[in-house]
C-alpha cells in the first residue's frame, strides 16, 4: 500500500512542498533505483559540494558557484538537464555536475524518495 494514500500523519510527508516539488521535471524521477543506498550514488553522481569541488580539481566561475543559489529541487533538475540531458542515474563527469551545497543533497533526497512513495522530508 503506498503510504501517501493511507491517512497515518506520514501522509503528509510524501508529497512534496514548495522546494521538492519536482513539477514539470517529474518525468526525470522514473526509473530512480528503491533503495536508499543506490538513491545517494545516484545524488553523488550528479551533483559536487561547492566548498569541495577546487579539491576535486575542479575550478568553478562565479555563474557555476551561482548554481547553490538555485532553491526548489525543480530548478535543480533543469540546471542537471541544461548541464548533461542524459538519465539522472548516469552519473556526469565532474565538469556536468550541478554545483550545490548539503541543503540540496537533502531536498533532492527527499524529492527522490517521495517520488518512489516513501515519506521523507528536508531538515
Amino acid at each position: 500500500m503506498n503510504i501517501a494514500m493511507d491517512n497515518s500523519p506520514l501522509r503528509d510527508y510524501a508529497m512534496p512542498g514548495v522546494m521538492t516539488d519536482p513539477g514539470g521535471q517529474a518525468p526525470l524521477l522514473d526509473g530512480l533505483p528503491r533503495d536508499v543506498a543506490s538513491l545517494v550514488q545516484v545524488i553523488q553522481g550528479l551533483a559536487v559540494h561547492v566548498f569541495w569541488a577546487e579539491r576535486y580539481g575542479l575550478s568553478l566561475s562565479d555563474e557555476r558557484k551561482s548554481e547553490v543559489n538555485l532553491r526548489g529541487v525543480r530548478d535543480k533538475l533543469a540546471r542537471l538537464q541544461e548541464l548533461d540531458e542524459r538519465p539522472l542515474i548516469q552519473a556526469r563527469p565532474l565538469e556536468r555536475k550541478l554545483v550545490c551545497n548539503c541543503r540540496d543533497c537533502c531536498a533532492l533526497r527527499a524529492t527522490f524518495l517521495m517520488h518512489l512513495g516513501v515519506p521523507d522530508r528536508a531538515r
